[in-house]
């Protein structure tokens, strides 16, 4: 099965973009939360064989969360 992986601040909120894009999305994983923008990011790059979302696009602002999401679709 192709399978996704992406940075954001805002898992649900993420899940349900991609929902639109993907609805057969199956297997949602939610990772951390991290200490920093920087060390999510290397998480998402260790995660072979899944297309990647691109380090995400959201805002850095102090104090933010940061989560690794990966699914199949």
């Amino acid at each position: 099965m192709p399978c996704m992986a992406g940075i954001t601040t805002r898992p649900e909120v993420q899940r349900r973009e991609w929902l639109r894009e993907y609805p057969d999305l199956r297997h949602w994983e939610v990772v951390g939360p991290f200490a920093t923008r920087e060390e999510s990011q290397r998480w998402e790059q260790r995660q072979r064989g899944c297309e990647r979302s691109g380090g995400g696009d959201e805002r850095d602002y102090p104090g933010a969360r940061w989560y690794g999401y990966k699914f199949e679709y």
